[in-house]
């Protein structure tokens, strides 16, 4: 993406292209448009949301969509999309910012754009994070048979909430309050009782409320 941009000769020439990648951006779904979805800092609207796919060598990889109210912003998040999509959370994340100096686009912005740019680029390595997170979670779920059993057990503390994490559950109760984690684990082990040899690979942590 960096070469392609960075061998067309002019400036105007740069924002044809951001224009013609605006008139090919697939619409976004409407009901993706939701404030947790916008970017701020820009000068136009803009919305970017992210999924994860399993590729058929198993990585999971992140797929962008995203939409925004201004032709050149729309030619932007779609340069990003092109750029970002099909690759991991890890390697969306090591993308460094300097590369939009390398390909001219830079020079082809105003100064507010460029920040708008730069906004959109650390949005998507948020969401790129968020949606590989969001993916193990239903994995962990999904691919162990006692998890209900666990959180069924896990019920007698009272807890305030159980929720998936990337590799276990986080159980905050205020039974936990002031407790040192040894003691925290040892009540989670009677409460579990014999599930706890069916979870080995499962890990729990303990929590109070005054602690999220």
């Amino acid at each position: 993406m960096t070469q392609a941009f960075a061998s067309i000769p002019d400036e105007k020439a740069r924002y044809k292209q951001l224009m013609f990648l605006a008139s090919r951006l697939p619409a976004m779904d409407p009901k993706l448009a939701v404030p947790e979805n916008r970017v701020r800092g820009c000068l136009s609207t803009v919305h970017i949301s992210a999924t994860t796919v399993e590729t058929e060598d198993g990585r999971k990889v992140v797929r962008f969509t995203g939409d925004s109210d201004g032709l050149l912003t729309k030619g932007l998040v779609a340069l990003l999309i092109r750029g970002l999509s099909g690759n991991t959370a890890d390697e969306i994340d090591n993308i460094v910012p300097d590369f939009i100096k390398a390909a001219g686009i830079a020079q082809t912005l105003t100064p507010g754009r460029n920040n708008g740019f730069l906004n959109m680029l650390a949005m998507m390595k948020v969401k790129a994070r968020q949606a590989s997170n969001n993916a193990a979670a239903e994995t962990i779920e999904q691919a162990d048979p006692v998890l209900d059993e666990v959180r069924s057990a896990l019920g007698k503390l009272k807890p305030t909430s159980i929720t998936s994490t990337n590799d276990g559950l986080l159980v905050v109760a205020d039974c936990f309050e002031g407790l040192p984690d040894a003691l925290r684990h040892q009540l989670i082990g009677a409460v579990l009782g014999d599930i706890a040899a069916k979870i080995t690979l499962l890990s729990i942590t303990a929590a109070s409320p005054s602690e999220i």
